[in-house]
């Protein structure tokens, strides 16, 4: 797995180890990135999947890298523990899924390409999941 060096953990910004546990946990089973990051895919789910069966394209909004994910839900140290235990190749890869979704959002929306967003998420999801 490779880490980055600029996300080591300064001395000022070290978590107790209840607080690197909690963080930990989001990587359980050897995967390579935080599972937490489901939840910023939580409301294009749901617009995808919705129980009516009306998928609301005009509602979907952009969808937030890896680091604007963390740096808009968690404090500094919060931030830097899960990238230095994030691999940065698959964070690479995720911002890339992200940037191609969110070039082609308007597109989408326009379409109504319901299986572009399904498929979107299917290939998050599935690097989440990656040991």
């Amino acid at each position: 797995m490779e880490k980055s060096p600029k996300y080591e953990m300064a001395p000022s910004e070290i978590l107790s180890a209840e607080e690197k546990e909690i963080i930990e946990k989001h990587f359980r089973g050897g995967r390579k990135l935080s599972l937490d990051y489901r939840n910023s895919l939580t409301m294009l789910h749901a617009q995808c999947y919705p129980e009516n069966g009306i998928v609301q394209f005009e509602k979907i909004l952009p969808v937030k890298s890896y680091e604007e994910y963390l740096e808009n839900n968690y404090p500094v140290s919060y931030r830097q523990y899960t990238m230095h235990l994030s691999d940065q190749g698959g964070v690479a890869i995720l911002n890339a899924l992200v940037d191609e979704f969110n070039s082609n959002l308007d597109k989408i929306k326009k379409e109504k390409d319901a299986k572009a967003v399904k498929d979107f998420l299917r290939a998050v999801l599935q690097l989440l999941e990656r040991k």
